[in-house]
């Protein structure tokens, strides 16, 4: 699988508001902090003792802490199941609208307003690399500048000064 194409990164860069860049770049500065501070705004029946700890080759974040006094507390060997992840609204499927509304949806529950940031994970799941990537595109494409619209962003923002390609391997020659 070749790596995702420029231009749907210089797309996706470009639409990055001031507001989410200034928490990139906090993030990569400061990982454990920047989440520490964004966790304290969620309710909390314990804090935290240590907001992460990496232990080769496992990690935790926020160990010790109990939280989400609205959600039944599932059992540590629960099987996390995909209808779970798409009733929680972990996982998302769909057509273009689906993806926009149930977005929308989150960001409306979790009371974001302008100031709201996903983290996309496209998953392979029986598709092939290139299914993969025009998955993504579409993405970048019709969800993306919709997603900008509601939420006060600009699709017409000037393109990015991040480099968000800098480390990546070098894209694999494909057979013709």
């Amino acid at each position: 699988m070749g790596v995702l194409p420029d231009a749907i990164i210089r797309r996706v860069a470009s639409l990055l508001t001031p507001v989410v860049r200034r928490w990139l770049d906090e993030g990569n500065r400061d990982p454990e902090g920047f989440w520490a501070r964004a966790a304290r705004e969620l309710p909390w029946f314990r804090t935290w003792d240590r907001a992460f700890e990496w232990n080769f080759p496992t990690f935790r974040w926020f160990s010790g802490a109990l939280t989400n006094p609205g959600e039944t507390p599932y059992p540590l060997d629960m099987k996390v199941t995909a209808d779970l992840l798409r009733e929680k609204k972990v996982a998302l499927h769909g057509s273009v609208d689906m993806i926009i509304e149930s977005l929308l949806e989150v960001r409306d529950q979790a009371g974001y307003g302008d100031d709201f940031m996903i983290n996309c994970h496209f998953e392979l799941a029986g598709f092939q690399g290139a299914e993969v990537e025009e998955q993504m595109q579409c993405f970048a494409e019709r969800v993306v500048p919709e997603l900008a619209r509601a939420c006060g962003g600009r699709v017409d923002q000037p393109a990015s000064t991040v480099d968000l390609t800098s480390g990546l391997p070098e894209a694999e020659p494909t057979a013709s």
